[in-house]
């Protein structure tokens, strides 16, 4: 496997209609490390320091690459943002959601 990234989110929570928290991973480039549930604004500092932060989805038997994670700016707070294109089950709203 080849390293897409330095981090991955394949499940997010969603609070009040915003994306409140993932789970996040490190792309180790040979494997996927799971690292746990982090919330959107520690996903946002590793982003402000450069690393690279992608979702990726769940296929039988692997994981597969999806799309760059990046953050905009909101009247009032930063958010998480996928770019939306034709593919919609990698955008961020679309991954599957975290287990309470």
């Amino acid at each position: 496997m080849e390293k897409w990234c330095d981090y991955t989110i394949s499940n997010i929570q969603i609070t009040d209609g915003e994306i409140s928290a993932v789970y996040l991973h490190e792309d180790m480039g040979s494997y996927i490390r799971a690292i746990g549930v982090k919330t959107d604004k520690e996903v946002i500092a590793l982003i402000d320091k450069g690393y690279k932060v992608m979702t990726m989805t769940w296929g039988y038997p692997k994981w597969y690459k999806g799309a760059n994670v990046t953050v905009v700016n909101g009247q009032y707070q930063r958010y998480l943002r996928t770019q939306r294109d034709k593919t919609e089950k990698d955008n961020l709203e679309n991954l599957p959601k975290i287990l309470k």
